[in-house]
Order: C-alpha cells, then sequence, then structure tokens
C-alpha cells in the first residue's frame, strides 16, 4: 500500500512503561484536510457516521417516516447508498439531499464546525462527493456571487484553511467588449490534498452570472492527476 495516500487518522503514540527508559515521542502525522466534519479522503462507512446515517434504519422495508410528512423515497436512497457501500463508487458525484431545516451553515466560515444537521450544505448549495475505491476521492460545492467580486468567499476560505499557496486575478473579455477579471485560487495542504477555487461567469444566469466552484481534491486524486498530466507529457507526438 502506498502510505502517502492513506487518510491520516489520530496518531496513537506508544508509551513505554520501563522507568529506565526515556518516552519516546512519535513524529506526528500531518493535518488532515477537513470538509465541515468530513475528511476528504475518509472512508465511505465515516462519510456516512460523519453524516449521522443509519443505513439499516433507511433499508426498512417499509419505512415508518415515509409518507405526506417525509416524501423521501427510501427504496431509491437505500439503493443508492448501498451501491456505494458493496461497490466502493457511484458513477457520479453523490449529492446527499436530506434535509433538517435551520442549521445548515451558511458560508465557508463554517467548514471546520462539527455540524448536527443530516444535510451539509454551503449556503443553499450541496456538496457533492465522488467515491472511488471506498473513499471520498474528492469533494465539490460552488457559490453564487450576486457580482464580480468573489473576495469575501475567498476571505471564508483563508480563514478556514490559511493563505492560499497560489492566487491570481485572470483577465476575460467576452463577446461585447466587457473586461473582467475571475479570480483562481490554490491550497496546497499538509496531508498531500490540494483545495481549488475558481470563479467562472455564467452567462446564462442573470441574477447569478458568477460562481465560485470550490473542490477538495484528496491526496490520491492530486497524485493521479500529476501522473496524468506526467503521462501526456511522455506520450506527446510532436516530439
Amino acid at each position: 500500500m502506498n502510505k502517502a495516500n492513506v487518510c491520516p487518522k489520530t496518531l496513537l503514540i506508544t508509551l513505554l512503561a520501563t522507568a529506565s527508559l526515556p518516552l519516546l515521542a512519535q513524529p506526528q502525522p500531518p493535518a488532515t484536510t477537513m470538509l465541515g466534519n468530513h475528511r476528504i479522503c475518509e472512508t465511505f462507512d465515516e462519510w456516512m457516521a460523519a453524516y449521522h446515517i443509519d443505513l439499516s434504519d433507511i433499508c426498512q422495508p417499509k419505512h415508518p417516516r415515509a409518507g405526506k410528512l417525509d416524501s423521501t423515497n427510501y427504496k431509491e436512497l437505500c439503493r443508492d447508498l448501498t451501491a456505494i457501500k458493496e461497490k466502493g463508487f457511484y458513477p457520479d458525484p453523490y449529492v446527499w439531499r436530506k434535509e433538517e431545516k435551520g442549521i445548515a451553515p451558511t458560508a465557508f466560515r463554517d467548514f471546520k464546525l462539527p455540524f448536527r444537521n443530516l444535510n451539509l450544505k454551503v449556503g443553499s448549495n450541496p456538496i457533492e462527493w465522488y467515491f472511488l475505491g471506498g473513499k471520498v476521492l474528492w469533494a465539490k460545492t460552488e457559490r453564487d456571487l450576486k457580482d464580480i467580486d468573489a473576495s469575501k468567499e475567498v476571505d471564508y476560505l483563508k480563514s478556514a484553511y490559511g493563505p492560499p499557496t497560489l492566487e491570481k486575478l485572470v483577465p476575460y473579455q467576452n463577446a461585447y467588449g466587457a473586461k473582467y477579471d475571475l479570480y483562481e485560487g490554490m491550497w496546497e495542504m499538509p496531508d498531500g490534498a490540494n483545495i481549488i477555487a475558481t470563479e467562472i461567469r455564467d452567462s446564462e444566469s442573470t441574477y447569478y452570472p458568477y460562481k465560485l466552484l470550490v473542490k477538495f481534491n484528496s491526496a490520491e486524486q492530486v497524485a493521479a492527476t500529476k501522473h496524468a498530466i506526467e503521462s501526456d507529457k511522455n506520450n506527446n507526438p510532436f516530439k
């Protein structure tokens, strides 16, 4: 197993109880990149536990809460979650949409808080989770911006994860000649994961023409991306 791709957990330090020997402090692993109370690279069982999902409860033959007050399709929900648990992946990014009103976090500043709600959101936008090998490979969300300035949302990210490793404003010009700058930033995390924030312009949206897309890549995803880039360089037919 590649130790670089193992999701760090709390390190257990062994204490030597022999009086004649000094205590040996073990080196601490790098801090794990968190999204709320989720670890980016956690197993599917850990992901369900963080959302307080009880699969045996959801998969009851005739769910007692299903009805007029609860429109959840428990049969479909059971099928999707069971498929991820048994196969270790889902063909598309998965969104946990079951809501508990009133306690959804409102912005990036809430990312490090231990959420109690079932529907982990960033504002009104759900988080997409992609699973591979039975664990989280990456997660993605977006923030709607009422104007071009993404600085407030970026400040939330900086408050939660520190200053970005790289950031820049990229100039753009539309078909009508209007010019504007869009934000791009990347946080390289101690555990090998990274966070990439990209501001985009949605020409089809009138109320929220700008969005900030934020993707949380596990160390495994980062390594796979780097490998793919290097492979493309080596396979360049024009060299």
